[in-house]
Parts: C-alpha cells; sequence; structure tokens
C-alpha cells in the first residue's frame, strides 16, 4: 500500500521539477554555446586557422549542449508537450545539417593548412584532426537520432488495428457467437 502513496505523491509533484530542469537544460545548451563564441570573438570568416578553430572548439564543448537537448526533450515527451518536442526534434536535425556543413569545411580548412605546416608538427595536427572529426561524427549520430526519435515520439499515438475495429456498440452487449435456432 505504501508504494500506491509513493506513486500518487511522485505523479503528483513531478509537474513541480520542470521549471527547474528547463532552466538546468537551458544553461546546459547556452553556457557551452557562449563560451565559444567569447573565445572566438571577433569572427574572422575568411581566415581558414579561424574556421578550423571554431570548429574544433564548437566540437569540443558539442557534448554538454546535447545532452542539454536530450533533457529538453526528455522533459517534453514526460511532459506531453508534443509540439515543443517535435520543434526540438527539427533543431536536433538542423545541427546535424550544421555538423555536416562544419565537418566538410572543417577538411577542407585541414587540407589548406596542413601544407602550410612544418614536418615535425604534422603528426600531432594530424591526430587532433582525426580525434575532432571521429567526434564530429558520433555527434552527427546522436543528433539525427534525438532527431528522428523526437519527432516519431511528437507524433500522435496510433491506434492498434484490434482497438480501431471494435464490434462494442456503447449501450449494446457483444455479439454472441451462437447462432438462433
Amino acid at each position: 500500500m505504501s508504494s500506491r502513496v509513493e506513486e500518487r505523491g511522485i505523479a503528483a509533484n513531478w509537474g513541480k521539477l520542470i521549471p527547474g530542469v528547463s532552466l538546468l537544460a537551458a544553461a546546459l545548451v547556452a553556457v557551452p554555446l557562449l563560451d565559444v563564441v567569447v573565445q572566438s570573438w571577433p569572427p574572422r570568416v575568411g581566415e581558414a586557422a579561424w574556421r578550423f578553430g571554431l570548429v574544433g572548439l564548437g566540437l569540443e564543448v558539442l557534448l554538454t549542449p546535447l545532452v542539454g537537448l536530450a533533457l529538453a526533450m526528455g522533459l517534453a515527451l514526460v511532459a506531453d508537450r508534443r509540439r515543443l518536442l517535435r520543434v526540438l526534434a527539427v533543431l536536433a536535425i538542423a545541427i546535424a545539417v550544421l555538423l555536416v556543413v562544419g565537418l566538410l569545411g572543417f577538411v577542407l580548412d585541414f587540407l589548406q593548412l596542413r601544407g602550410g605546416l612544418a614536418e615535425a608538427r604534422r603528426g600531432a595536427y594530424d591526430r587532433a584532426a582525426v580525434k575532432a572529426l571521429a567526434v564530429g561524427t558520433v555527434f552527427l549520430v546522436v543528433t539525427i537520432a534525438l532527431g528522428l526519435g523526437g519527432w516519431r515520439a511528437s507524433s500522435p499515438p496510433r491506434l492498434r488495428e484490434s482497438e480501431s475495429q471494435s464490434n462494442l456498440v456503447v449501450g449494446n452487449p457483444p455479439p454472441s457467437k451462437e447462432r438462433p435456432a
């Protein structure tokens, strides 16, 4: 009996955590991204070294914003906020698209910058680039999974075939299997 009381208490009170957990999710997303902006300011889009560094720095901090996004998506799912979940799913897919563009640019900048390095520095440079590409690829898979999963979870539940073809009419008994004589 005590588990029923505990369940009612949890069910009745979990919604009180929503504002705090929402703020935490927002902070997990915003703080690391603000750090990237501050460290890479002012923008120098025309410089390959700046772009290369920006993508590398962004990949270093992206795990925390993705945790925040996943937390927000889970919260939206639990709170049955389907529209919010769908918006967050679209955001995850948009991040995946940005990752593809960023990783392609990263490879091009890597190739451009590598030619100007001394032979002694190329090994460390190559290892750092390979690590960044591996991390970026993992994050790409994660964002696609979050986006597709969030999109599917935000869809209204479908009725099972057995539920949609019920013969029961309110007020009438179910049909009998015996034939009248």
